[in-house]
């Protein structure tokens, strides 16, 4: 049951990591073009007809962003204070999981009350695409919520390795 569990948490996570890859990319493409089409305005054709690729560039900035934090944190790649989890190696384990569990409890509230900032600013549009700043803003609670399920992924990847060590020591006492 709680195998099965671990399973699809860890698969819903490389399902979301494979898609994320995919977008990231497709957005840093866009807002190169959009930056590109700036520049070509403004210092080619010396005036500004077009005002919306900046702000276009800024909020595909902030999703990439976004984006490569959930990436981040499935490959591991966040800041963690390895001196002491060295340090503790008996209670590795134990370490990491408290440690992952603390950043989902983190994420889980920035995910909470970025949805209620995204949902009280709806109505309030962009100054020069003139969409709305839910828009934008969902990133930020769109990003944690991957984050808590890499996060999820994380630890029940550590619990499982811990069972798999339980049984790697079962089978070599057989042996002996």
């Amino acid at each position: 049951m709680i195998e099965s569990i671990f399973v699809t948490i860890e698969k819903t996570s490389d399902f979301f990591d494979k898609l994320l890859r995919y977008i990231s990319s497709y957005l840093l493409s866009i807002m190169v073009i959009a930056v590109f089409i700036g520049v070509l305005n403004r210092f080619v054709f010396q005036f500004s007809f077009i005002s919306w690729t900046e702000e276009l560039a800024r909020f595909l900035l902030i999703y990439i962003c976004m984006i490569g934090s959930c990436i981040a944190i499935k490959n591991g790649g966040h800041v963690n204070i390895v001196f002491i989890i060295e340090r503790l190696k008996q209670f590795k384990k134990p370490v990491v999981i408290f440690n992952h569990l603390i950043v989902i409890i983190f994420l889980s509230v920035v995910t909470i009350y970025g949805t209620k900032l995204c949902f009280s600013q709806s109505y309030q549009l962009s100054p020069a695409l003139r969409i709305s700043m839910s828009i934008p803003f969902a990133s930020v609670p769109f990003g944690c919520f991957v984050m808590v399920i890499h996060s999820l992924a994380l630890i029940a990847k550590a619990l499982r390795q811990e069972q798999e060590l339980n049984i790697n020591d079962v089978e070599e006492k057989n042996e002996t």
